[in-house]
């Protein structure tokens, strides 16, 4: 049977508060919280069972008027990359290894959402993201000396600087619907990681090659219901890090203290920098 875990869990297990059992005064830390990022009100969580699994589930969060957490829908299944997950840059060091070009894994951590894509003109009416529509000229850059790494571009735009690249406009079309995650964005650090989406799966049984991805139907579903106007974050980790947190508040002691720990995240990595909402 598949495992869930609370909300606050993911917060704690990759870094994104200072403690969970220990919290110290609400003045002190809300002079922390007025340096971090704006609250977000929409939250993504995929989750792993152990750093080396690629089969997992995801699960959406937002928050109600009355500012309590409240799961968005029920959770799905999705796949990462092949070999599991490695900590994505500018996250809490810990003792895993980062996330490198090639490795076949999902950078774990806390990210924004970038602009969405598919293979349509126009996106879906309920599509409220930036939107690139793909063409047989889009293209992710994924070598490391290229001056555009980690950008989707249009090929004909620009002076091609770069031997290696994802051709979005795909066959088996898993780019027919998707969302670039703000990872190692802006500002790409070379080697770091590149080009890595929210897609569609080729299927349950089969990892990819460091992106997360889930039926299409669960694509645009996901799709539909992030509102940037709600600063959504996605948080990926493994559940196996729960062992480090044996006593974890539950959500709505988390949605209703005075403290919003959500926003606490932003001190563990780039958080103030501004993300790249068109993917280029």
């Amino acid at each position: 049977m598949e495992r869930f875990l609370s909300l606050p869990f993911y917060l704690c297990a990759i870094g994104l508060i200072f403690s969970c059992q220990t919290v110290s005064s609400d003045q002190q830390n809300s002079e922390r919280v007025k340096e971090a990022g704006p609250s977000p009100d929409q939250l993504i969580v995929v989750s792993v069972e152990e750093w080396s699994d690629f089969q997992g589930v995801l699960q959406a969060f937002e928050r109600n008027d009355q500012g309590r957490w409240e799961e968005a829908f029920d959770a799905f299944p999705i796949v990462i990359g092949k070999n599991g997950l490695a900590l994505g840059i500018h996250q809490l060091k810990g003792n895993q290894a980062l996330k490198r070009e090639g490795d076949l894994k999902t950078p774990a951590g806390m990210f924004s959402i970038g602009s969405a894509f598919g293979y349509a003109p126009k996106p879906l009416p309920g599509i409220n993201l930036s939107y690139h529509p793909v063409t047989a000229q889009t293209m992710c850059i994924e070598d490391t000396a290229s001056q555009f790494y980690n950008q989707i571009l249009e090929e004909d735009e620009v002076q091609a600087d770069w031997s290696s690249t994802d051709r979005m406009l795909r066959k088996d079309n898993l780019y027919e619907w998707g969302f670039f995650l703000n990872h190692n964005s802006p500002d790409a650090v070379p080697q770091a990681g590149s080009c890595i989406f929210f897609h569609i799966w080729r299927g349950a049984d089969r990892g990819t090659a460091g992106c997360t991805a889930m039926s299409p139907e669960n694509m645009i579903k996901l799709l539909e219901w992030i509102d940037p106007q709600k600063h959504p974050v996605v948080i990926q980790a493994p559940r196996s890090e729960a062992l480090f947190f044996p006593s974890i508040p539950t959500v709505d002691s988390l949605a209703n203290s005075s403290l919003d720990l959500i926003r606490m995240g932003g001190f563990f990595q780039d958080s103030n920098r501004p993300v790249n909402q068109s993917g280029r």
